[in-house]
Order: structure tokens, then C-alpha cells, then sequence
């Protein structure tokens, strides 16, 4: 069973393409959610949504599922206890402060001293950040992956609720990382094309697949794993091969929540944001 935080983060994201429908000018609705609330829909439709897409004639039910763009196995390692580390004493400095941050960090990587001697010092660099109010970044380029940076209010918003800290891996707003993602997004890709959007596509659904890049909180590497669109969109055209005719369009949900549509043209009234 999926956490309530995943539940929650997935809501939002629905709603959050629905909204990003109607500001390009094409009526949308959440009609219902299959997964959780079953009995008005058709058996073995088990997607996250059905949104109502288009106006008057042109309108049709779209079958819409969720999934996160994965960090490696060895990155939610790593982050789960840079988190366990970082996060505690972040959130009492950001307490007493009366103020959130957000900590970017690199991957932890070396001896376990090492790691915790980094730890050790991205607190401190937070303690600084909040007590003289500037943000930390290293001008000199050696360590551009470690950064402090300040809120004006006291919680940062998040799926689950306000949070103080958020603490988030590093990668650079360019990374390809296409490798990666054949390994750690193209096996459970492929799993959800012949398993929730076939049966949607069979009870004659157009199907909407949306890649969450944000995630949650609770997710062990951290909320921004930041790979291009056209990574994602190389490795869903892949895996769209194996499983031809189920996915009729992809978005992918880019930190922040902008949204750009990466695989298909079906949605009415889409225009390419990428």
C-alpha cells in the first residue's frame, strides 16, 4: 500500500495537470479515483485518476497513472542517511530560528568519516545561513553542490504538509543521466504499461501516464532527482515499443511541479512546452 504521503503527492499531481490543462484553454475535470474508490468504475481499472478532457464533442475520459522518476538504489542509500544526519539538527536551527531552509547537498560518497564530517559541516554552514540571514552557496566553484538557502517564512509547503527543512540531492539543472535511467525508470515503466494502463487502454481509456521528478518527502532520496526531458522522453519512447498502442501520452512533472508533455500528441488542445 502506497504511504499517505505518496497518496497525498499524487492528488496534488493530478490536480496540478488538470490545472496546467485549463491554462492552455482545454476543460478539464477530475472525474473520480479508481485506485482508492472503485466501486462506481469498471473492474481492473485500478489507475490513479480519470480525468474528463476536452469540450463537447471532443470530450473523453482519460486514464491517469502516477509514477516517480527513481534515484539509484545506491543514491537512496546514501541520501536515507545523509537525512538521518542532517535533518534533526536542520530542523531545530530552522525552529529557533523561526525560519525554513533548503539544503542542497551532493551525493554522499567515501568513508563513513568522511561522510559524517560532511554532515557535520553543511550544519554548520545552515547554523551561519540563518543566524547572519545570507544564503550559502561556494563562490569559489570547488563545492557548487552544497547550498543554504533561505525561506521568509517558517515552513516550506510539501504534499504531506509544512515542513521546516528540505533537504534534497544535487545533480545540476542540465544532467542527462540517461544511463540511469534505463536501468532505474525503464523496469517498473515497462511493468505499469502491460499491467494499469493496458487494462485501462482494453476497457477503451485513452491512457495518460504523469513521471513525477518532485516525489515526496518520505521518499529516501529526497525530493528533486533531476534528470533531462530528454532522458525521460528518450526512455519512454523505449519502453513504449514493447508494450505498442497502450500509452497514448506522457508528461513529465519537472521539480516545482512545470509540466511537459514527452511522449504522444493526443491531449486536446496541448501545446509543446518543451
Amino acid at each position: 500500500m502506497p504511504s499517505n504521503q505518496a497518496v497525498a503527492r499524487e492528488v496534488q499531481l493530478v490536480k496540478a495537470v488538470a490545472r496546467w490543462l485549463r491554462e492552455q484553454g482545454t476543460p478539464c475535470t477530475v472525474l473520480g479515483w479508481p485506485d482508492r474508490e472503485p466501486d462506481p468504475w469498471p473492474a481492473g481499472l485500478t489507475v490513479e485518476a480519470v480525468l474528463a478532457v476536452g469540450a463537447d464533442a471532443a470530450k473523453r475520459d482519460w486514464a491517469v497513472d502516477v509514477m516517480t522518476v527513481p534515484a539509484p538504489p545506491d543514491v537512496s542509500a546514501r541520501m536515507a542517511e545523509a537525512r538521518q544526519h542532517i535533518l534533526p539538527g536542520a530542523a531545530a536551527l530552522a525552529g529557533a530560528a523561526h525560519r525554513a531552509i533548503t539544503i542542497s547537498i551532493r551525493i554522499p560518497a567515501g568513508s563513513l568519516a568522511g561522510r559524517r564530517a560532511y554532515y557535520k559541516h553543511v550544519l554548520k554552514l545552515a547554523e551561519e545561513a540563518l543566524r547572519t540571514g545570507d544564503e550559502y552557496y561556494d563562490a569559489s566553484g570547488q563545492d557548487p553542490d552544497t547550498q543554504v538557502l533561505l525561506s521568509d517564512a517558517e515552513f516550506i509547503d510539501a504534499p504531506s504538509g509544512p515542513v521546516r527543512v528540505h533537504l534534497a540531492p544535487f545533480t545540476g539543472a542540465d544532467a542527462n543521466l540517461l544511463a540511469e535511467l534505463r536501468v532505474t525508470l525503464a523496469e517498473p515503466l515497462t511493468r505499469k504499461l502491460g499491467n494499469q494502463l493496458k487494462r485501462a487502454r482494453d476497457l477503451g481509456y485513452p491512457t495518460l501516464l504523469v513521471l513525477d521528478q518532485q516525489g515526496h518527502p518520505g521518499l529516501p532520496a529526497g525530493t528533486s532527482w533531476l534528470a533531462s526531458d530528454a532522458a525521460v522522453r528518450t526512455v519512454v519512447a523505449g519502453c513504449s515499443v514493447i508494450h505498442p498502442g497502450v500509452l497514448d501520452a506522457a508528461l513529465l512533472a519537472r521539480p516545482g511541479d512545470s509540466i511537459v508533455q514527452v511522449f504522444g500528441s493526443g491531449l486536446p488542445g496541448h501545446r509543446d512546452s518543451s
